[in-house]
């Protein structure tokens, strides 16, 4: 538990970020429909797993509001599929959110596009980040002070990914991200700028 607590402060103390999981086509839920996803990210090279969950629900056919933690972040989003093919074909959405993230906030837009093929939905998305948080400092007497430096981010974080729906109601996917900075340095220091993450989702 110890070094659980210790990995995922470490991971976030270095990288106070937007989401770096994504998990969504553009597809809406439909309305009134909701979409519960957990998964896990992996950072290649030094970072720790990082677990996280996201829900939605269907407001209108078109627009979603959704809700997504990763461990210390947490925020609030949204999504509405300008074409939306829900049982088979191409859809098109747009994707806004902002949130907390280690005392500080984030803010993020872009398109996602997605194609259903009966069980595989492949998708891919870009993201515009940007993150802002103050000066923080984490005591722990029996591990020691982690420092997260202050600052203003700005990056983007494209994703290709695939959903499989053996049934209507259960997804299982994985994606693969690339991070490029704007004007900014790299967020994640010290790390490569890729990851990968995988999910399970459930519809109701």
């Amino acid at each position: 538990m110890k070094f659980f607590l210790l990995a995922s402060l470490v991971f976030l103390s270095s990288c106070a970020v937007a989401p770096l999981s994504n998990h969504v086509t553009a597809r809406s839920n439909g309305k009134g429909e909701s979409l519960l996803s957990a998964g896990s990210t992996l950072g290649f090279g030094k970072g720790p797993w990082l677990p996280s969950l996201k829900y939605s629900i269907g407001l209108t056919e078109e627009f979603d509001l959704g809700f997504q933690y990763e461990v210390i972040e947490y925020g609030a989003w949204a999504k509405y599929a300008i074409i939306n093919n829900k049982e088979e074909g191409f859809s098109f959405a747009g994707l806004v959110g902002t949130g907390l993230s280690f005392e500080g906030f984030y803010g993020y837009f872009g398109p996602i596009v997605s194609y259903k093929m009966d069980w595989f939905e492949p998708y891919f998305l870009t993201r515009f980040n940007y993150v802002r948080y103050p000066e923080k400092r984490v005591d722990l007497a029996s591990i020691g002070e982690i420092k997260v430096d202050p600052g203003s981010y700005r990056y983007f974080q494209h994703t290709l990914g695939f959903m499989l729906w053996p049934i209507n109601w259960f997804g299982a996917g994985l994606e693969a991200s690339l991070f490029g900075t704007v004007r900014s340095p790299f967020i994640l220091t010290g790390r490569e700028r890729y990851m990968f993450s995988g999910n399970f989702s459930f519809r109701f």
